[in-house]
């Protein structure tokens, strides 16, 4: 029973913070729509796309990395090997 309470809890923190992540933008649409204008709001949005791309793949590049330096050797300067990578 406390497996099934202690994953319904985790599915609760995840959705809401899932809904929280979508809320606020949307939130704010309508208070960038009137002080943007419509140009400055084109930049925006094609930075931020830009950025959800290329996001992913530079998170998990060095996430990944490091987990994989951190299993292969016991004594790695973390903060030098994710500056070279």
């Amino acid at each position: 029973m406390s497996d099934t309470r202690s994953l319904l809890q985790n599915a609760t923190v995840y959705s809401i913070s899932n809904i929280l992540n979508a809320v606020i933008p949307f939130l704010l649409l309508p208070i960038l729509t009137r002080v943007l204008e419509p140009s400055e709001y084109g930049m925006l949005a094609m930075f931020n796309a830009t950025l959800g791309v290329l996001g992913g793949f530079y998170s998990f590049k060095c996430s990944r990395s490091s987990e994989c330096a951190l299993c292969d050797q016991t004594n790695i300067d973390l903060s030098r090997y994710v500056a070279l990578n």
